[in-house]
């Protein structure tokens, strides 16, 4: 943890000397907060721990957890806006934040549920693992749609959509996959409160990324309808969606990451 948590802590340093350098650049602010919340989280995981009998402790651990948790959404979320603010709606900022906040609540209630005697830490299995590289795939992917969009590349942007919506099929498919291994190996909602919270984060996690899929489906049917020189307003549509895709799926791929911390460490 304390090479982790450095690593983290160094990231955070070296984007608040780019903010001081350029602060004009709200992105290297933001990021640097992101970077320095997560590296105090492994910080504290490596302090001595009070008794967990103690009602002061339980209301420290309740309060440092919820903010702690927010912050790191928050500040993420602050990062992507700074990089991405002119061209996406306000609605779409609003909807990622109450994203944000209901799975920092589950955060949080994850770890306070996770102080009683009965808790017993989950075994994640090791698709969940390669899931978590496909998953970072269809980001790839998607980020490279909307740099192809940039400059106009239609074809690029076309390949970059379909192997994103490929990857994000793959994901949902092997995490059905991993689910059904755990069932069968007896791990369900009601072998302890970690496997139920495991389901609750995963699934919810999952019920987002389909949800995303609704926009995906029109922006590739986009993608392949529009062709240079068509009008600026079909263009514009298309760039929109594929910005709206990439940023979503970004964000999700925290999320996920987050998750799978949070469940490895706690």
């Amino acid at each position: 943890n304390i090479g982790i948590s450095g690593l983290f802590l160094a990231l955070s340093i070296l984007y608040i000397f780019l903010f001081l350098f350029y602060a004009r650049r709200k992105e290297n602010m933001f990021y640097a907060l992101f970077t320095l919340a997560i590296s105090v989280i492994f910080m504290t995981s490596m302090l001595p721990r009070l008794s967990a009998s103690s009602l002061t402790y339980y209301y420290v651990l309740m309060a440092s957890s919820a903010f702690v948790i927010g912050y790191i959404f928050l500040s993420y979320l602050g990062f992507l806006y700074s990089i991405f603010y002119q061209k996406l709606p306000k609605q779409f900022w609003i909807f990622l934040a109450v994203v944000a906040s209901l799975f920092g609540l589950f955060s949080t209630a994850y770890h306070m549920r996770a102080e009683y005697a009965d808790w017993r830490q989950v075994d994640i299995p090791s698709l969940v693992y390669f899931n978590t590289v496909v998953l970072s795939l269809a980001s790839v992917c998607y980020q490279v749609a909307w740099s192809a969009m940039k400059r106009g590349k239609l074809d690029l942007v076309r390949n970059g959509l379909s192997l994103a919506g490929a990857c994000t099929v793959g994901f949902l498919g092997l995490q059905a996959v991993a689910w059904q291994q755990l069932l069968a190996a007896g791990n369900n909602l009601w072998t302890g409160p970690a496997w139920a919270f495991f389901y609750l984060l995963t699934g919810a996690h999952a019920l987002h990324l389909i949800g995303g899929m609704v926009v995906w489906v029109k922006a590739t049917r986009d993608a392949w309808q529009t062709n240079e020189g068509d009008d600026l307003e079909q263009v514009g549509r298309l760039r929109l969606r594929v910005e709206l895709c990439t940023v979503y799926w970004h964000f999700l791929l925290w999320v996920w990451g987050g998750l799978l911390a949070l469940m490895l460490t706690t």
